[in-house]
């Protein structure tokens, strides 16, 4: 067994080497009927035609100067039949000279291949469908080194993205059809459709950083805690399995509602200054749209100039409250020292949100907390 692995660890080409090598030592060769007469080494050549001059160039199979099966040697050298019979051919050849694929050196010119701009347009979309429903890295995890990884959320998988490219490949064409008033745009280059398989590569290769979290990496606690339910009420029963899971997903999609809605307005805000915030609503109104939370708290040094290892064991804390503006893509951070903390209740968050508030001119304003809609409302 520890043969057949050392075997598997070598490249492709230096287990070609050694099997043109085997061959060589242990193939019966029809020349040596003139010297040896119809006995080999290993046996006799029977006929494998009625011609009498075309003889069966046969071989013998063997490990450790044991004579074996062939299936015992193509599994200690893990090889196929297939792969084994070519190797003879090339050894009827070209001998002992190691094998070079035909394709080796050649420009690829196969309908298959993607041009620069499909590539350049599948990168874009993921890019694009990131920038809506991803979040960036919340702190550090372990098995993220990278600070710019951003995490779509679980339900969001590359089969679904890869769909919803595909989706969007129908739509775009549709688009392009109408526009054109036939069945292909004139001088349009054609967008093809790529399989899943290719889809995960070139997202492997560009945009790694594009990371799908996985269900034990949610970090909201209200998902933590019907996971964990989840897991409980494995002992319980179906009928609390079903009951537990029904939870999770209404929880998800009221999750997806908000997300949805948040995404909304925001596009709202890039887009336009005004707009008819009611349906029986005759004049447009002006509107911003604000997003808030705490951040972690942050450490830093007590003193200018700390000596020796007092940098690092006497850092003050500093909360951070923040309130960004979708519109103009602006932030304002709040810094309280650990000194004048007084938590992060509600009254905390009031009095930050009206000081910010005193600034913003608008007819109406749509506050978000953590990307979750808590109210809109009048100035």
């Amino acid at each position: 067994m520890f043969y057949r692995q050392n075997f598997q660890e070598l490249d492709k080409s230096t287990q070609d080497s050694a099997m043109l090598l085997y061959i060589q030592a242990h193939r019966r060769l029809p020349e040596l009927k003139e010297v040896c007469g119809r006995d080999t080494a290993h046996g006799k050549s029977r006929l494998s035609t009625s011609d009498p001059t075309q003889y069966r160039q046969g071989i013998g199979y063997y490990f450790s100067d044991i004579k074996v099966c062939r299936s015992f040697f193509f599994f200690i050298h893990d090889i196929g039949l297939r792969r084994f019979t070519n190797l003879m051919h090339h050894f009827d050849t070209y001998g002992t000279l190691q094998r070079v694929h035909k394709s080796t050196g050649k420009t690829p010119n196969r309908k298959t291949v993607l041009s620069v701009a499909n590539i350049e347009n599948i990168v874009h979309f993921i890019r694009e469908y990131a920038t809506k429903h991803a979040i960036p890295l919340p702190g550090r995890m372990a098995k993220f080194k990278n600070y710019k990884v951003v995490l779509l959320p679980a339900s969001k998988n590359k089969r679904v993205v890869h769909s919803e490219y595909q989706e969007s490949l129908k739509i775009v064409a549709e688009e392009e059809v109408k526009q054109a008033g036939c069945s292909t745009a004139a001088g349009a280059v054609p967008l093809k459709s790529v399989a899943y398989k290719t889809f995960a590569k070139l997202w492997l290769k560009y945009v790694p950083f594009i990371v799908t979290s996985k269900p034990a990496s949610d970090l909201y606690s209200t998902c933590c805690d019907l996971t964990r339910k989840i897991v409980r009420a494995m002992r319980r029963g179906e009928e609390a399995r079903k009951h537990a899971v029904g939870n999770l997903q209404f929880h998800l999609a009221d999750a997806a509602k908000q997300r949805a809605y948040y995404n909304e307005w925001r596009m709202k805000a890039k887009t336009k200054t005004t707009c008819q915030l009611h349906d029986d609503d005759i004049e447009e109104s002006s509107f911003e749209v604000l997003s808030f939370d705490f951040a972690d708290r942050v450490s830093y040094p007590s003193s200018a100039r700390p000596t020796g290892s007092e940098y690092f064991e006497s850092p003050c804390r500093c909360d951070i409250f923040g309130v960004h503006n979708e519109r103009s893509r602006m932030q304002t951070n709040y810094l309280i020292d650990e000194a004048n903390s007084i938590g992060k209740g509600a009254n905390v968050i009031v009095s930050m949100l009206h000081n910010y508030l005193q600034n913003v001119k608008a007819d109406y304003l749509v506050l978000f907390a953590n990307g979750r809609p808590i109210c809109g409302m009048e100035c």
